[in-house]
């Protein structure tokens, strides 16, 4: 299994000075996902900017994947849930014509609306290349709204790059990016 642990001092010029913790999640935080989850759905501009995972798809990946999280003291404020190179019709390898044993899926990630602007989507993308770079992995892939400017815009900052746009999740319209570990760019 994959272990992030650690803690990571935030500096942004917008806000003060914030120490967020990152811990591998279990089953056992569920609910408190799903919590988060159900508050960044809520507080959406357009409701088709994200697509909620269901109860079976999270609990697959607490027990199959890596799920990370950011805390603020005993509060979970982000969640990343990318699924390791194993046969799933959420990796995305065969999207992009990969084998699944050569690609992570940064299925999902949720940063609550109170504690958006401390770039947690960007520390918790850093640690999914980073571990992606340590276990050999050749891609990363994802997708993401093409409205969903912000998410989009953080992830081409980090290298990622459009290769399609279909419909998925009941029909939203997704680009499929992806990020190749060989041609690694210099992380922001």
């Amino acid at each position: 299994m994959h272990c992030v642990q650690g803690m990571i001092r935030v500096i942004t010029d917008m806000r003060q000075d914030k120490d967020f913790v990152f811990k591998n999640l279990t089953l056992g935080n569920l609910n408190d996902i799903l919590v988060l989850q159900n508050d960044c759905v809520d507080h959406l501009p357009e409701p088709g900017l994200y697509y909620p995972l269901s109860v079976e798809e999270l609990e697959e990946s607490l027990r199959r994947d890596v799920v990370i999280g950011a805390f603020d003291g005993d509060r979970l404020v982000a969640v990343a849930v990318i699924v390791v190179n194993r046969e799933s019709p959420r990796n995305l390898a065969t999207e992009i014509g990969c084998s699944s044993d050569q690609t992570y899926t940064f299925d999902a990630v949720l940063v609550s609306p109170r504690w958006r602007g401390y770039g947690l989507q960007n520390s918790l993308l850093r640690q999914c290349m980073e571990m992606a770079e340590k276990a050999g992995i050749a891609y990363i892939v994802a997708t993401v709204s093409p409205d969903n400017h912000h998410s989009l815009q953080n992830f081409v900052k980090f290298g990622f790059e459009i290769l399609s746009t279909s419909r998925k999740y009941d029909g939203l319209v997704r680009h499929i990016i992806r990020y190749s570990l060989s041609n690694k760019k210099t992380q922001p």
